[in-house]
């Protein structure tokens, strides 16, 4: 028995790719996703993220040095600032996770443009702050909602937009890599704050305006006195496009059959 449909979905990819449309209009080329900018300007990226990385692990070795000092016989004071220090290594380690999780993700990129990478990251950080103050909900699987705010402060979280998946922190739950998908009535609606205009309705064909003419001048003619030469002339005025061709193909759709025997009717004594 099936339990679980990706009918009400669109894949994260999808959500990414449509904020950027309807962000960007006719500038967004779909290539963002997988765009980075040109090496040079990738360099403050990258020592953000290896910065990050490096003061990450010294903080893992000292939080391990710490956790055997606690098991000395250490004064008042001593054991006071040994609990300071790793109350402010962890809240500096909390502020570089959520960092790390802000920083755009490198991998998966095929080309390099600026102006392409700047719209990307304008649209990561829409949908990334949309799903942080809860406006869009990011499910990853078959159900699990992320909770960006909580899981940024854990290890292990990353979200690929490229790939459309969640990275569950290990700490959070062990169901490791699983898709990044999106409620599609959730996310039109809120695609509608960047204005996105309407499809204007499909024009109406010329041979279904001729039949709704038609039936319409029937209800003022409820006692067949009017030829049909009458009512091809008057919907030649109308519409100066209509062929007699189309005239008469409309003509068969829309009356009714005592209409298509012809000729005058008498009137009733």
């Amino acid at each position: 028995m099936r339990t679980f449909h990706l009918t009400p979905y669109y894949f994260l990819l999808q959500a990414f790719d449509k904020t950027g449309e309807a962000m960007f209009g006719e500038d967004w080329s779909g290539q963002e996703v997988r765009t980075g900018a040109p090496t040079m300007d990738l360099r403050p990226i990258k020592a953000e993220q290896e910065a990050i990385e490096i003061r990450l692990l010294s903080i893992a070795d000292r939080q391990a040095a710490i956790r055997g000092e606690v098991n000395l016989q250490l004064s008042p004071e001593e054991r006071e600032r040994v609990g300071g220090e790793t109350i402010a290594l962890r809240e500096e380690q909390i502020e570089l996770r959520v960092r790390r999780s802000e920083l755009p993700d490198l991998t998966h990129m095929t080309n390099e443009d600026a102006e392409r990478f700047e719209r990307r990251c304008a649209v990561e950080t829409e949908l990334r702050t949309a799903i942080q103050n809860g406006a869009l909900r990011l499910i990853a699987g078959d159900g699990l909602i992320v909770e960006w705010n909580k899981w940024a402060m854990e290890d292990g979280f990353n979200v690929n937009f490229y790939l459309s998946t969640v990275q569950v922190p290990a700490s959070i739950l062990s169901t490791g890599s699983a898709p990044a998908l999106v409620l599609i009535e959730e996310f039109e609606t809120w695609l509608k704050r960047f204005g996105v205009p309407t499809a204007p309705p499909d024009p109406i064909p010329l041979i279904t305006q001729l039949e709704n003419f038609f039936r319409e001048q029937f209800k003022g003619d409820p006692e067949l006195l009017t030829p049909r030469e009458a009512f091809f002339d008057l919907a030649s005025k109308t519409f100066p496009d209509a062929s007699l061709r189309k005239l008469r193909q409309a003509w068969d759709n829309a009356a009714p059959d005592e209409r298509r025997k012809g000729g005058r009717k008498r009137k009733r004594v």
